[in-house]
């Protein structure tokens, strides 16, 4: 097995997911998912017929806050 190159950068994350993706990532319902987007908890692009969730509010949705930012 070839070692990792300490050079590598790591993967990139993308700019927005699908609803299906927001789904399976983040494992909450698909009534939930389009509530969050309805509250703008969750940004939302709308592209032709296509419904894009922004990856860095789903992130923010799903990360755990620090407890000194309460």
């Amino acid at each position: 097995m070839p070692e990792a190159d300490a050079t590598q950068a790591p993967p990139l994350k993308p700019l927005t997911v699908t609803v299906k993706q927001a789904l399976s990532l983040s494992g909450l319902g698909c009534s939930t998912i389009y509530k969050l987007m309805a509250n703008g908890t969750l940004l939302r692009r709308k592209i032709g017929h296509r419904t894009l969730i922004t990856y860095e509010s789903l992130e923010r949705l799903l990360t755990p806050k620090s407890e000194g930012a309460l």
